[in-house]
Protein backbone atom coordinates (compact mmCIF):
# COMPACT_ATOMS: atom_id res chain seq x y z
CA UNK A 1 0.00 0.00 0.00
CA UNK A 2 1.16 3.83 -0.93
CA UNK A 3 1.21 5.34 2.35
CA UNK A 4 -1.18 8.04 3.04
CA UNK A 5 -3.08 6.94 -0.20
CA UNK A 6 -6.02 6.74 1.96
CA UNK A 7 -5.24 9.43 4.59
CA UNK A 8 -5.41 12.26 1.30
CA UNK A 9 -8.64 10.80 -0.24
CA UNK A 10 -11.40 13.26 0.30
CA UNK A 11 -14.19 12.38 2.98
CA UNK A 12 -16.83 11.71 0.77
CA UNK A 13 -14.61 9.45 -0.99
CA UNK A 14 -13.15 7.90 1.89
CA UNK A 15 -16.56 7.55 3.29
CA UNK A 16 -18.01 5.50 0.78
CA UNK A 17 -14.93 2.97 0.45
CA UNK A 18 -14.97 2.42 3.88
CA UNK A 19 -18.69 1.42 3.26
CA UNK A 20 -17.97 -1.03 0.57
CA UNK A 21 -14.83 -2.45 2.19
CA UNK A 22 -16.94 -2.72 5.80
CA UNK A 23 -20.10 -4.28 3.33
CA UNK A 24 -17.98 -6.71 1.48
CA UNK A 25 -15.98 -7.87 4.56
CA UNK A 26 -19.63 -8.83 6.10
CA UNK A 27 -20.24 -10.93 2.58
CA UNK A 28 -17.15 -12.71 2.74
CA UNK A 29 -17.65 -13.46 6.52
CA UNK A 30 -21.29 -14.51 6.29
CA UNK A 31 -19.94 -17.16 3.99
CA UNK A 32 -17.65 -18.49 5.99
CA UNK A 33 -14.25 -17.30 3.90
CA UNK A 34 -13.29 -14.33 6.15
CA UNK A 35 -10.98 -15.44 8.93
CA UNK A 36 -9.90 -11.82 10.33
CA UNK A 37 -8.65 -8.64 9.22
CA UNK A 38 -6.63 -5.81 10.74
CA UNK A 39 -5.96 -2.16 9.29
CA UNK A 40 -2.40 -0.88 10.30
CA UNK A 41 -1.46 2.06 11.22
CA UNK A 42 1.52 4.14 9.05
CA UNK A 43 4.99 2.30 8.66
CA UNK A 44 6.52 4.93 10.66
CA UNK A 45 5.15 3.60 14.05
CA UNK A 46 6.55 0.24 12.75
CA UNK A 47 9.74 -1.00 15.43
CA UNK A 48 12.21 -3.50 13.49
CA UNK A 49 14.34 -5.97 15.88
CA UNK A 50 17.32 -7.70 14.82
CA UNK A 51 19.16 -10.85 16.57
CA UNK A 52 22.89 -10.01 15.82
CA UNK A 53 25.68 -12.07 17.91
CA UNK A 54 23.68 -13.45 20.87
CA UNK A 55 21.80 -9.44 21.02
CA UNK A 56 18.59 -7.96 20.15
CA UNK A 57 19.06 -4.73 18.44
CA UNK A 58 15.93 -2.10 18.32
CA UNK A 59 15.68 0.06 15.48
CA UNK A 60 12.91 2.42 14.74
CA UNK A 61 10.56 2.06 11.26
CA UNK A 62 9.70 -0.60 8.92
CA UNK A 63 12.26 -3.63 8.29
CA UNK A 64 11.64 -3.18 4.48
CA UNK A 65 12.91 0.40 3.06
CA UNK A 66 10.63 0.43 -0.03
CA UNK A 67 8.31 2.87 -1.60
CA UNK A 68 5.36 0.88 -0.33
CA UNK A 69 4.30 -1.05 2.55
CA UNK A 70 2.10 -3.52 4.53
CA UNK A 71 -1.10 -1.48 4.68
CA UNK A 72 -3.25 -4.53 6.50
CA UNK A 73 -3.86 -8.35 6.75
CA UNK A 74 -6.77 -10.45 5.31
CA UNK A 75 -6.68 -13.77 6.60
CA UNK A 76 -9.13 -16.31 4.28
CA UNK A 77 -10.11 -19.87 4.09
CA UNK A 78 -10.24 -20.77 0.20
CA UNK A 79 -10.94 -23.66 -1.51
CA UNK A 80 -8.00 -23.30 -3.26
CA UNK A 81 -5.51 -20.30 -4.89
CA UNK A 82 -7.74 -19.89 -7.43
CA UNK A 83 -10.85 -19.17 -5.24
CA UNK A 84 -8.66 -17.12 -3.20
CA UNK A 85 -7.81 -14.98 -5.92
CA UNK A 86 -11.41 -14.79 -6.79
CA UNK A 87 -12.04 -13.86 -3.59
CA UNK A 88 -9.48 -11.23 -3.49
CA UNK A 89 -10.27 -9.65 -6.99
CA UNK A 90 -13.90 -8.69 -5.37
CA UNK A 91 -12.09 -6.40 -3.24
CA UNK A 92 -12.96 -2.55 -2.81
CA UNK A 93 -9.60 -1.41 -1.28
CA UNK A 94 -8.25 -3.16 -4.72
CA UNK A 95 -10.78 -1.40 -7.41
CA UNK A 96 -9.85 1.93 -5.63
CA UNK A 97 -6.33 1.86 -5.81
CA UNK A 98 -5.14 1.61 -2.38
CA UNK A 99 -2.13 -0.83 -3.90
CA UNK A 100 -1.70 -4.01 -5.02
CA UNK A 101 -2.32 -7.16 -3.01
CA UNK A 102 -0.15 -10.21 -2.65
CA UNK A 103 -1.26 -13.77 -2.04
CA UNK A 104 -0.11 -16.33 0.15
CA UNK A 105 -0.85 -19.43 1.18
CA UNK A 106 -0.34 -19.93 5.15
CA UNK A 107 2.35 -23.30 5.72
CA UNK A 108 0.53 -26.54 5.75
CA UNK A 109 2.63 -28.76 8.15
CA UNK A 110 0.59 -30.12 10.92
CA UNK A 111 2.24 -29.30 13.62
CA UNK A 112 0.66 -31.37 16.01
CA UNK A 113 3.09 -34.11 16.13
CA UNK A 114 5.56 -31.27 16.98
CA UNK A 115 3.54 -30.10 19.66
CA UNK A 116 2.99 -33.68 21.50
CA UNK A 117 6.73 -34.09 21.26
CA UNK A 118 7.31 -30.86 22.78
CA UNK A 119 5.13 -31.29 25.64
CA UNK A 120 6.60 -34.65 26.11
CA UNK A 121 10.09 -33.03 26.20
CA UNK A 122 8.99 -30.21 29.03
CA UNK A 123 6.74 -32.90 30.48
CA UNK A 124 3.33 -31.11 30.19
CA UNK A 125 0.41 -32.25 31.62
CA UNK A 126 -2.79 -32.67 29.03
CA UNK A 127 -4.98 -29.77 29.49
CA UNK A 128 -5.99 -26.53 28.22
CA UNK A 129 -4.43 -22.86 28.55
CA UNK A 130 -6.04 -19.80 29.26
CA UNK A 131 -7.59 -18.26 26.28
CA UNK A 132 -6.99 -14.48 25.57
CA UNK A 133 -9.35 -12.09 27.34
CA UNK A 134 -10.60 -9.19 25.81
CA UNK A 135 -10.60 -6.37 27.89
CA UNK A 136 -13.60 -4.09 28.16
CA UNK A 137 -15.69 -2.10 30.52
CA UNK A 138 -13.73 0.65 32.22
CA UNK A 139 -10.36 -1.19 32.03
CA UNK A 140 -7.36 0.53 30.23
CA UNK A 141 -7.54 -0.35 26.20
CA UNK A 142 -5.18 -2.29 24.99
CA UNK A 143 -3.53 -2.30 21.57
CA UNK A 144 -3.04 -5.15 18.59
CA UNK A 145 0.12 -5.24 17.10
CA UNK A 146 1.56 -6.96 14.26
CA UNK A 147 4.90 -9.18 14.95
CA UNK A 148 5.94 -9.81 11.65
CA UNK A 149 9.23 -12.36 10.86
CA UNK A 150 11.28 -11.88 7.72
CA UNK A 151 13.01 -14.27 6.02
CA UNK A 152 15.47 -14.08 2.94
CA UNK A 153 14.21 -14.81 -0.49
CA UNK A 154 15.44 -18.25 -1.22
CA UNK A 155 15.02 -19.02 2.47
CA UNK A 156 14.65 -23.05 3.25
CA UNK A 157 12.84 -24.08 5.79
CA UNK A 158 14.72 -26.99 6.03
CA UNK A 159 17.40 -25.70 7.64
CA UNK A 160 15.11 -24.73 10.81
CA UNK A 161 16.24 -26.79 13.86
CA UNK A 162 14.56 -28.78 16.51
CA UNK A 163 16.38 -26.21 19.11
CA UNK A 164 14.21 -23.85 16.50
CA UNK A 165 11.32 -25.27 17.10
CA UNK A 166 11.41 -25.87 20.62
CA UNK A 167 12.15 -22.72 21.30
CA UNK A 168 8.92 -20.98 18.83
CA UNK A 169 6.75 -23.63 20.64
CA UNK A 170 7.68 -22.48 23.84
CA UNK A 171 7.35 -18.96 22.94
CA UNK A 172 3.60 -19.61 21.88
CA UNK A 173 2.84 -20.90 24.63
CA UNK A 174 4.18 -18.08 27.04
CA UNK A 175 2.03 -15.59 24.71
CA UNK A 176 -1.19 -18.08 25.16
CA UNK A 177 -0.35 -18.30 28.95
CA UNK A 178 -0.09 -14.60 29.02
CA UNK A 179 -3.42 -14.31 27.44
CA UNK A 180 -1.27 -11.47 24.69
CA UNK A 181 -1.87 -14.03 21.50
CA UNK A 182 -4.71 -13.47 19.28
CA UNK A 183 -3.40 -15.83 16.38
CA UNK A 184 -0.27 -16.69 15.05
CA UNK A 185 1.11 -18.28 11.26
CA UNK A 186 3.67 -19.34 9.17
CA UNK A 187 3.14 -18.80 5.11
CA UNK A 188 4.62 -20.89 2.85
CA UNK A 189 8.20 -18.90 1.06
CA UNK A 190 7.59 -15.87 -1.30
CA UNK A 191 7.66 -17.88 -4.82
CA UNK A 192 4.74 -19.20 -4.55
CA UNK A 193 2.84 -16.22 -4.14
CA UNK A 194 0.48 -14.10 -6.74
CA UNK A 195 0.06 -10.39 -7.22
CA UNK A 196 -3.16 -8.60 -7.62
CA UNK A 197 -2.98 -4.94 -9.01
CA UNK A 198 -5.79 -3.00 -10.66
CA UNK A 199 -5.55 -1.90 -13.54
CA UNK A 200 -7.15 1.98 -14.65
CA UNK A 201 -9.83 -0.09 -17.00
CA UNK A 202 -11.10 -1.85 -14.09
CA UNK A 203 -9.22 -4.92 -14.82
CA UNK A 204 -7.22 -6.94 -12.20
CA UNK A 205 -3.75 -8.15 -13.37
CA UNK A 206 -2.72 -11.10 -11.54
CA UNK A 207 1.10 -12.12 -11.43
CA UNK A 208 3.51 -14.89 -9.81
CA UNK A 209 5.54 -14.01 -7.00
CA UNK A 210 5.90 -11.64 -4.47
CA UNK A 211 4.14 -7.76 -4.84
CA UNK A 212 7.69 -6.46 -3.10
CA UNK A 213 11.16 -7.48 -5.13
CA UNK A 214 12.76 -7.21 -2.04
CA UNK A 215 15.88 -9.41 -0.72
CA UNK A 216 13.51 -10.67 2.47
CA UNK A 217 9.82 -11.06 2.63
CA UNK A 218 7.49 -11.45 5.54
CA UNK A 219 7.82 -15.54 6.84
CA UNK A 220 4.99 -15.63 9.64
CA UNK A 221 3.41 -13.22 12.56
CA UNK A 222 1.95 -13.25 15.28
CA UNK A 223 -1.57 -10.72 16.33
CA UNK A 224 -0.88 -9.70 19.63
CA UNK A 225 -2.94 -7.30 22.35
CA UNK A 226 -0.47 -5.67 24.48
CA UNK A 227 -0.98 -2.43 26.95
CA UNK A 228 1.69 -0.64 24.99
CA UNK A 229 4.54 -0.83 22.46
CA UNK A 230 7.14 -1.46 25.27
CA UNK A 231 5.16 -4.69 26.23
CA UNK A 232 4.89 -5.26 23.02
CA UNK A 233 8.43 -5.32 22.04
CA UNK A 234 9.55 -7.50 24.62
CA UNK A 235 7.79 -10.14 23.37
CA UNK A 236 8.81 -8.91 19.62
CA UNK A 237 12.44 -9.65 21.22
CA UNK A 238 11.68 -12.81 22.32
CA UNK A 239 10.53 -13.69 18.93
CA UNK A 240 13.38 -12.45 17.42
CA UNK A 241 16.05 -14.76 19.77
CA UNK A 242 13.24 -17.79 18.77
CA UNK A 243 12.98 -17.77 15.42
CA UNK A 244 16.57 -16.42 14.49
CA UNK A 245 15.45 -13.41 12.20
CA UNK A 246 14.33 -10.16 12.22
CA UNK A 247 11.34 -9.23 13.45
CA UNK A 248 9.03 -5.99 12.98
CA UNK A 249 6.46 -4.88 15.33
CA UNK A 250 4.11 -2.27 14.39
CA UNK A 251 0.19 -1.50 15.52
CA UNK A 252 -3.00 -2.45 14.36
CA UNK A 253 -5.74 0.89 13.77
CA UNK A 254 -8.26 0.21 16.44
CA UNK A 255 -11.92 -0.65 15.60
CA UNK A 256 -12.72 3.13 15.49
CA UNK A 257 -9.81 3.83 13.48
CA UNK A 258 -7.82 6.09 15.84
CA UNK A 259 -4.30 5.19 17.08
Amino acid sequence: MQPDKFETMSESKNNALLDDIFYHSDVLRNHGHLIGEEPLQSPKTATTLRWNNGKVSVTDGPYAETKEQLGGILVLEARDLNHAIQLISELPGLKAGLGPIEIRPAADADLSEMKRASEQRRGKTEGQLARPKTVTGKEKVRTQYLVSIHHPHDYDPSVESEAMYRDIEALNLEMIAAGVRLFAGGLHPASGAKSLRAQPDGRVLITDGPYLETKEHVGGFWLLEAADLDEALAWGRKAAVACRAPVEVRPFLRPDGSK
